[in-house]
């Protein structure tokens, strides 16, 4: 096993001898020396500059072109005097009397300090003519040498002021829109307003407002005052931005060379040489400016470079920390932006004879790019390039979304246990180390044109098996969207009733109720129907991503075939404190905002869970008075059914997020079959083991062997999560200060065990083996028996939760018991009839449960569904017999799956087809038994 880095991951050169591009991910600024060569590109994330950059162009025609493409472009502001940057042509000698022309100077910077930009100067001048001297030999003297002409100048710079600028025209929109209630409902735009206004490089260039500097400042500001500040605000922006671009603009020096003089013959003096021309301006405009970027010859995204950055960029992800997500996050949303010009596809972007296109193909040789040959159809660049793009706007609407970066929530586990991917992952890390050494092989330069092409076959047959592992995962999320809208549709069914049965209690005695809010009761209700509650900012994030999701439901429903119904995805989520009154503005904002209490996928309030604990505790205390009894049953009937009413809200997040992954699946997918196609083509066979597109080409070969290996890592912390009741993300503290240019597979076996050593830990600490309950019996409440009653000879499909606590007054069963896992689950009913005497019940585990530790700590996990078959005889239900089948759901001695719990909502489903002659009528009472492992608690 390699113990030390791979050589040099983060950057590309070539050719390796006098290489004329340099690729580059690094963290590391890149800083040339002061004498540059040309023609030569970067395309790196950093580049600094440390003093004067010069060269004299003397070729003819000139190949005198240095591109700088960076995110972030500095050093210049630390430079005592000003920073040159010039490849003007050199002056005619006696072997070339006329001035070379000026090169081309491109750069494309995403950043650069406004102190920067006042010491930058770029020159392209053409070279002087020479002036002759004197001769003897001739009557008339030598012709003086022509100025060279002017090169070419053009920058392309973002800024932060365009990022605010954007930000403040968005909230000047929201203010004139008279259906949003200011500062209710743009609270969260207020503050990102202020967290972008706030920076150091802002506060240095532009007046602020007041009442923007602080977020409290904001919301005291009235609508009116508020509009006028902020239209200030981006009047002060674009102007900041376009000094900014003004400023480049007036450190550019194009101008043509100046003549020579002729030299003096015996008789007279020769001409004089003509001055040289410009002939192209130098240009300055921003990335934002799509029109002139088309219009444009700059080649400022490199694929190769753009893949490795979004490779870098799920790495972060993998990692999984705050800090490395945040950093994924950025370079997510650096790549759309960067990339924005192409469009979401090909037919919609309609750019494949504009200007820069036909530059792309231009430059291809130069930037070693295999070239698809296509003059009708746009270059091969552009394909790759906004297949990276939708692919990072696909991760980022998955990220914002609370998923890691195999689609999965915080809550989400794998159904397989610890053990199994434990065993599953060990063969992963020993082809990756394979893998490596291949990788390894090739850039030392050992690697024959045989090995080559077995590697090419590899990556096509990579490419085909990542392809149906993507078509899985489709057809998962597809079934996901199914099983959330029947949710909805059962939780829509049995919400409406129980508030129907509370609120006729309540009105025979709603004069001995006192509130402490101006809202109704049955406003309160209302409003109590849409909860969300939570252990975090899980909606939050799901909206986010739920937002960036809807631009791109159009381009999913067009590619997948899958048809999104929006009314049922989340819109909007608001916090509301956990008391009554709380709940009394939360209605209010609901009402004030036309929200439809029936829609399924209307603004939700959020509230913390444990505060929605207190808000239900104060609902008993208002309704502790004996005369109001019945309203009290019937408000914990409710309670109850709030169960309900949070698998609705949850299978609402569930919706959302499911469209979100199918957006990532559909672009990756996409992404996956324009690689495939480039690297069918029969040019591959014939590129130097050096050339860029091969390098990278292995890299992808080596970096996929490391995607399908943090997958099964991933799985094997989540199951760890799952068995330990122990959210603790061990991923990332192992991989915790990493240098991407150190990742290789020892980091990954590190990580592998670190697991299993916790794993170790955990089992030790336990100290000893789990208990076991044969039948514990849970009645089912009779409110849910009446409604099996209603099924009669039709058979029925009733969802029953179970909560970890009873509702106040009602025994709770596992009283004393933690980590209950279940081996077994039974459901019998008193009274159903069949033909043959045998009851025959499909049940099935939702798949979202709660499980307490030995703190009564509440984990949530949500994994997939579990269906049970159970079939009893109903004369002798405890003795099997050979035509029954015990509800087994987990083992006690297999450890291939992990064991769940109780603590979910269950679908209990009888169906006449299954049980001939049913008849329910006579049902009179209804209960489970489970079977399980559990931990004794004090």
């Amino acid at each position: 096993m390699p113990a030390d880095p791979l050589p040099d991951p983060d950057t590309v050169q070539y050719p390796l001898v006098d290489s004329q591009l340099l690729l580059s991910v690094s963290e590391d600024s890149h800083s040339p020396e002061t004498s540059i060569k040309t023609p030569y590109a970067f395309y790196v994330e950093q580049f600094s500059l440390s003093g004067d950059l010069k060269t004299e162009n003397e070729d003819d025609p000139p190949r005198n072109r240095f591109c700088i493409f960076t995110s972030e472009l500095s050093g210049a502001e630390v430079i005592p005097s000003a920073c040159n940057v010039d490849i003007s042509g050199k002056a005619g000698d006696e072997d070339h009397p006329d001035g070379y022309d000026g090169g081309d100077l491109q750069i494309y910077a995403e950043h650069i300090d406004p102190p920067a930009v006042e010491k930058l100067l770029l020159y392209s001048d053409g070279g002087a003519g020479l002036n002759r001297g004197p001769v003897t030999d001739q009557e008339v003297g030598p012709a003086g040498g022509n100025g060279g002409n002017g090169g070419k100048i053009t920058v392309i710079v973002s800024s932060i002021f365009q990022e605010v600028f954007e930000v403040s025209v968005q909230l000047y929109e929201k203010l004139q829109d008279k259906k949003l209630v200011w500062p209710r409902d743009l609270q969260s735009d207020a503050a990102l307003l202020v967290s972008l206004v706030n920076q150091k490089e802002i506060e240095q260039a532009v007046k602020l407002p007041d009442s923007v500097k602080t977020k409290e400042s904001m919301l005291k500001t009235s609508r009116d005052m508020m509009q006028t500040d902020i239209f200030k605000l981006f009047i002060n922006l674009q102007a900041a931005r376009d000094n900014q671009t003004g400023n480049i603009q007036q450190h550019m020096s194009v101008h043509g060379g100046s003549y020579g003089t002729g030299g003096m013959g015996t008789k007279s003096r020769g001409p004089s040489g003509a001055p040289g021309k410009v002939e192209v301006l130098p240009r300055v405009y921003r990335l934002d400016e799509k029109d002139k970027v088309l219009n444009g010859d700059v080649c400022f995204a490199h694929p190769t470079q753009c893949r490795m950055l979004l490779d870098m960029g799920n790495l972060l992800w993998f990692c999984g920390s705050e800090e490395d997500k945040a950093r994924a996050s950025i370079i997510f949303n650096r790549l759309a932006r960067r990339l924005a010009f192409l469009g979401v596809s090909e037919e919609e972007a309609n750019i494949s004879q504009t200007k820069l296109a036909q530059a792309y193909r231009d430059a291809e040789p130069s930037l070693y790019i295999l070239s698809n040959g296509e003059t009708t159809q746009e270059p091969i660049s552009f394909n790759l390039l906004r297949g990276i793009k939708n692919e990072a706007e696909a991760n980022q609407i998955s990220l914002l979304s609370g998923n890691n970066t195999y689609g999965e929530s915080q809550e989400d586990v794998p159904r397989g246990s610890f053990k199994f991917y434990e065993g599953a992952t060990r063969p992963m890390i020993e082809t990756l180390e394979k893998a490596e050494n291949t990788y390894l092989t090739f850039l030392r330069g050992e690697m024959d044109a045989q090995q080559k092409k077995e590697a090419i076959r590899d990556r096509q047959r990579d490419c085909t098996f990542r392809k149906s592992l993507v078509d899985d995962q489709i057809k998962e999320e597809r079934n996901d969207l199914t099983d959330n809208f029947d949710r909805i549709q059962v939780s829509n069914q049995s919400i409406k009733p129980a508030k129907e049965s509370l609120l006729r209690e309540f009105k025979m005695v709603e004069d001995k109720i006192n509130l402490p809010t101006s809202v109704s009761f049955e406003d309160l209700m209302s409003a109590l129907s849409q909860i969300i509650s939570v252990n975090g900012s899980a909606p939050m994030v799901i909206l986010q991503g739920a937002n960036l999701a809807n631009k791109s439901l159009t381009k999913l429903e067009s590619d997948s075939g899958v048809k999104v119904d929006r009314s049922h995805l989340l819109r909007e989520v608001k916090d509301m404190s956990g008391t009554i009154d709380g709940l009394g503005e939360g209605f209010k904002i609901l009402k004030d905002g036309g929200v439809d209490f029936d829609d399924p996928g209307a603004t939700k309030l959020c509230v913390i869970a444990a505060e929605m604990e207190e808000l239900l505790g104060e609902f008993h205390n208002v309704l502790g008075d004996d005369t109001v009894n019945e309203v009290k049953k019937r408000f914990d009937d409710y309670i109850v059914f709030l169960e309900i009413v949070q698998q609705r809200n949850s299978a609402v997040m569930g919706y959302t997020k499911a469209v979100t992954l199918l957006i990532k699946c559909q672009t990756e997918l996409d992404s996956l079959t324009a690689e495939q196609s480039d690297i069918s083509r029969k040019q591959y066979d014939e590129l130097g083991a050096d050339h860029p597109t091969m390098t990278a080409f292995m890299k992808k070969l080596y970096t996929d062997s490391i995607h399908t290996t943090q997958n099964w890592l991933h799985k094997m912390q989540l199951a760890y999560q799952f068995i330990a009741l122990d959210k603790e993300n061990y991923i990332g503290k192992a991989m915790e200060g990493f240098k991407f240019s150190q990742f290789n597979a020892s980091t990954l076996e590190n990580v592998y065990s670190k697991l299993s050593t916790q794993y170790s830990l955990y089992k030790e600490t336990m100290g000893q083996n789990p208990q076991t309950y044969k039948e514990l019996p849970y009645n089912i409440p009779d409110r849910y028996v009446q409604s099996i009653k209603m099924g009669g000879r039709d058979g029925v499909a009733r969802t029953i939760p179970i909560p970890v606590l009873p509702p106040i007054g009602t025994p709770n069963p596992f009283d004393g018991m933690i980590d209950i896992r279940l081996l077994k689950v039974r459901v019998f009913l008193l009274g159903a009839k069949t033909h043959k005497g045998y009851l025959d019940i499909t049940i099935k585990h939702q798949g979202t449960e709660t499980i307490l530790n030995r703190d009564h700590i509440k984990f949530e996990f949500q994994h997939a569904p579990l269906f049970v078959r159970f079939k009893y005889n109903m004369k002798n239900p405890h003795y099997p017999d050979h035509d029954t089948v015990d509800g087994d759901i987990g083992s006690a001695t297999d450890e291939t799956y992990s064991k769940v719990g109780p603590f979910t909502n269950w679908t209990i489903q009888i169906l006449p087809e299954h049980n001939p002659g049913l008849d329910l009528s006579e049902v009179t009472a209804a209960r489970f038994e489970f079977c399980f492992n559990f931990y004794a608690t004090a």
